[in-house]
């Protein structure tokens, strides 16, 4: 019962990863505010623009920790994923175009939020796995 609960919370996590890929994540300053911040296009190009985006792969690896059982692992590598994101908040100019000109970060928006919501329900599920174990 415990390990099914924790699949649909990871689901869950999953989902709201999706969700993340079709929001914008931030708006900058300039003529065209969220030209840059498409959920997708970032995942896809993020990698260019700023390091937090190191915490997708992170995560995905700490979902196939889970799967694989590996709960201490996936908490690790979830917390990790999680900072890395926070990181973002850090940022004040982000590039936005192949020049590369910079433009200021104004605000985080609903993606962005979606992004850390999906880490955190991996760090809860790898949590639970790691409690579920000790109670065997």
């Amino acid at each position: 019962m415990k390990l099914e609960f924790q699949r649909n919370f990871l689901w869950i996590g999953i989902v709201l990863y999706l969700i993340c890929l079709s929001q914008d994540a931030f708006y900058v300053s300039g003529r065209n505010p969220d030209a840059w911040s498409n959920g997708l296009g970032l995942l896809l190009t993020g990698w260019v623009g700023h390091i937090s985006w190191l915490a997708n792969p992170i995560l995905f690896l700490s979902w196939m920790f889970f799967a694989w059982e590996k709960y201490t692992v996936c908490l690790v590598t979830s917390v990790f994923a999680l900072l890395i994101a926070l990181a973002f908040l850090m940022t004040d100019s982000i590039v936005v175009s192949t020049r590369p000109d910079y433009e200021l970060v104004v605000s985080y928006e609903i993606g962005y939020y979606f992004w850390l919501c999906s880490m955190l329900a991996s760090i809860v599920v790898s949590f639970w796995g790691i409690l579920a174990r000790a109670d065997v």
